[in-house]
Order: C-alpha cells, then sequence, then structure tokens
C-alpha cells in the first residue's frame, strides 16, 4: 500500500532520538514513529545531493546561520546552525580535518578549485592533497 503524504499535523522529536509524524488521511488520523536506527536510515536521501549538480532538484542547499567546532573522542567536528535551537553536526577524522583546513586556507584561490559548472557532470568536490603523514 502506498500512502502520499501532503502535509503532516504533527512533528515530534523523543528523548530516544526517536520521531513521531502525524498526518491525515481522507478517513483518519495516522501516526508514524521511527525509532533511531531508522532515522540513521533516512539521514542520506533526506540531506543528500549530488556532489557535481548543484542545480538538481534533489540537490539539498542548507544555509547554516552560525558555526561551532567541537572535539568527538578522537575525531573533531563542525556543527551548522540551520535554525532556531537546531544543527546540523558533521564528524571527521583529523586526516579530513586537515584536508578542510587546507580548503579554507585557498577558499578565494580559483587556482586551487578542482571544479567544473554545476551540472556538467563534473566532480564539484575540490581535492586537497592529504595531509602529511598520511598514506594514500
Amino acid at each position: 500500500m502506498k500512502t502520499v503524504i501532503s502535509k503532516l499535523t504533527n512533528v515530534s522529536t523523543h528523548a530516544d532520538g526517536s520521531l513521531t509524524l502525524g498526518f491525515a488521511s481522507s478517513k483518519e488520523n495516522h501516526t508514524i514513529e521511527l525509532k533511531p536506527e531508522v532515522m540513521d536510515q533516512l539521514y542520506v536521501p533526506l540531506l543528500g545531493s549530488r556532489p557535481d549538480d548543484l542545480n538538481s532538484p534533489l540537490s539539498r542547499k542548507i544555509k547554516p546561520v552560525g558555526l561551532r567546532r567541537f572535539r568527538f573522542g578522537n575525531d573533531v567536528g563542525m556543527s551548522f546552525l540551520v535554525g532556531q535551537n537546531v544543527s546540523l553536526h558533521l564528524i571527521m577524522d583529523r586526516s579530513l580535518a586537515a584536508a578542510l583546513q587546507k580548503l579554507l586556507e585557498t577558499f578565494d584561490d580559483q587556482s586551487t578549485w578542482n571544479v567544473q559548472t554545476p551540472g556538467s557532470g563534473a566532480n564539484a568536490v575540490a581535492q586537497v592533497p592529504a595531509p602529511p603523514g598520511d598514506k594514500v
């Protein structure tokens, strides 16, 4: 059975990380509760975009209003504030953090970019050499 939901009547999150969605059909109200392990399966399709086409209708464009950095065990991360009390957290190992630092240092230098026009099928992810000491 396929149900197309065009309007949610209720959305809430719970302390255990689950998400409850309420919606109405023509005959009755329905509630779906998604457990954290199911939510993990949804993150990539909900937030994902093809790296080579920023103009695609499937492209997700999130404009943060604030940034924060943090340490998570041996990894590091960035939090992007995307709404009131809502952040998107990205956790990366230190080699990616070093690559990010290099990208930021050369951000305005177009000669360091490895990109082509969005939609051209080119890989739009800038390539950065591995940090010293890392083996490729």
